[in-house]
């Protein structure tokens, strides 16, 4: 990959991390506080990173089915 992508992560990374402090923050605020552009923040602002490094490990989020959900929640139940 080059520069490009790596500079789009960054600044996706930059503006959720952004809102992730300021959850009431709109998206000027971001803009001002971060240097990002107008666009950028724009663009990213309703598109969280789908993969991040957190403590030095790569995570994923992830949504389980309704189907896992309910096993899960069903184990739990029984103390599995």
């Amino acid at each position: 990959r080059g520069l490009g992508d790596v500079y789009k992560r960054q600044a996706q990374q930059r503006v959720y991390d952004w809102r992730e402090l300021h959850p009431d923050g709109r998206p000027k605020e971001c803009i001002a506080e971060t240097g990002l552009s107008k666009n950028t923040v724009y663009k990213w602002w309703d598109n969280p990173p789908t993969v991040r490094y957190e403590d030095g490990c790569l995570t994923v989020k992830i949504c389980p089915s309704q189907a896992l959900s309910d096993l899960i929640q069903e184990d739990l139940r029984k103390g599995l």
